[in-house]
């Protein structure tokens, strides 16, 4: 079971038990399985500040951070839509 952390744009702070996390890049959106085995997803917001949108941290047992997701807007690459750069 890993811990999700999601600092919103806005310094709000989220957290979830996670089991099995996966990160889809093109729609900012984080699927896990929560402590109920339940499937959930969080999508990370764009903000409305300079300083950018959420973040989310995925934890360890120990407490140590195995992984970092910031949202990225999407950006139009050829004919696909990802948030990456071009």
């Amino acid at each position: 079971m890993f811990t999700l952390k999601i600092i919103t744009a806005n310094g709000n702070e989220v957290i979830h038990a996670a089991q099995d996390p996966i990160f889809h890049q093109a729609s900012n959106t984080i699927t896990f399985q929560g402590y109920d085995n339940l499937s959930n997803s969080v999508t990370l917001g764009e903000g409305l500040t300079s300083a950018g949108g959420d973040v989310a941290y995925l934890m360890g047992a120990s407490g140590a951070t195995l992984a970092t997701w910031r949202y990225r807007q999407p950006v139009q690459c050829g004919s696909s839509l990802q948030p990456m750069d071009c």
